[in-house]
């Protein structure tokens, strides 16, 4: 499926479509797409129905605002100043929020979503004329696609108004999601956020919200008791948060059950493996962890992994090194 390697292609493919019809006819003309909240969050854009099953979703913007000096510094991002000079957008001030959806549950599955934010159009234009891709315009509810083939999958495009690029990767070139996403957009389909009752913290950078499928409860059973309890499960979502003035990070998995009672008890198995982890790990070989904190609220679950800023970087900075 979709892939770094070709992830330059396809965005520059998003771009150049734009570029082939003229301004007027650029973004959809769909009343109720126009109307759209300006501030929906991201959760809201994209679709949730089944068979929709996970959704990830990454605040580009937050994550450079925190930590661009960090990311800016690896060794790795001046392979990233090359893509940006030959036209591929600044991903420090280009990109606001990326949302994607997809169905766990079967092999090889389809993608697609929604990209916030403002690029360089006639950049990425000059960067997809150089690649040599070709595509076919098509339109759903007054939204023009664009589709092409990269990598021998089918990529399909489109733009609305408010700065929303629409994204799909679909192996049957069917692209149900960027169809669903123009759905959920003009308020004609039921969103991911309303579909799986999530909803995004205020401080989130990235996100991982999945129901529990049967391919997820049958890796349980190598979590012996704590898994026989985990497989009870209905929906996981795990979520990086950090503040303003620390820039500490909290990694905060929530597991939703079916009931209060079976939360407790998953709860009593996170906090045995707790004492486990700090009784059989020394101090020196878990620095980059400040505190682990597990609670219930409701049906909820929630283990949060506090993570300090200097102990995050040093740990960056190491993993980079050796990318």
């Amino acid at each position: 499926m979709f892939s770094i390697r070709n992830g330059a292609g396809f965005l520059a493919l998003s771009l150049a479509a734009a570029s082939i019809v003229t301004p007027a006819h650029a973004f959809t003309s769909v009343k109720a797409l126009k109307a759209s909240k300006a501030k929906a969050s991201v959760v809201d854009l994209v679709p949730g129905a089944a068979p929709i099953t996970a959704g990830g979703f990454l605040n580009v913007r937050r994550l450079f605002d925190l930590y661009g000096d960090l990311i800016t510094g690896l060794p790795q991002w001046s392979q990233v100043e090359q893509l940006i000079a030959a036209g591929f957008p600044n991903l420090a001030t280009d990109v606001g929020e990326v949302g994607v959806v997809t169905n766990l549950e079967i092999d090889d599955p389809n993608v697609g979503g929604v990209i916030t934010g403002n690029v360089n159009v006639m950049a990425l234009l000059t960067m997809a004329q150089q690649m040599g891709l070709e595509f076919a315009s098509s339109s759903y509810r007054g939204v023009n696609l664009f589709t092409s083939m990269l990598n021998r999958e089918s990529v399909q495009v489109g733009f609305t108004e408010g700065n929303k690029t629409i994204i799909s990767v679909d192996r049957n070139g069917e692209h149900l999601i960027s169809k669903g996403v123009i759905e959920t957009i003009s308020g004609q389909a039921s969103s991911f956020g309303t579909e799986k009752n999530v909803t995004l913290p205020s401080d989130y950078i990235l996100d991982i919200s999945l129901e529990m499928t049967q391919s997820l409860r049958d890796l349980t059973r190598y979590l012996g008791a704590m898994g026989n309890t985990l497989k009870l499960a209905t929906f996981l979502q795990v979520s990086l948060t950090a503040e303003e003035a620390t820039k500490d990070a909290d990694v905060a998995v929530t597991v939703r059950m079916p009931s209060a009672a079976t939360a407790e008890v998953l709860k009593a198995h996170f906090v045995v493996m707790i004492s486990e982890f700090e009784n059989q790990v020394p101090p020196s070989e878990r620095e980059i962890v400040e505190s682990i904190v597990v609670e219930t609220s409701g049906n909820d679950v929630i283990l949060t992994v506090t993570i300090k800023e200097e102990a995050m970087r040093r740990w960056a900075g190491q993993i980079g090194g050796k990318i």
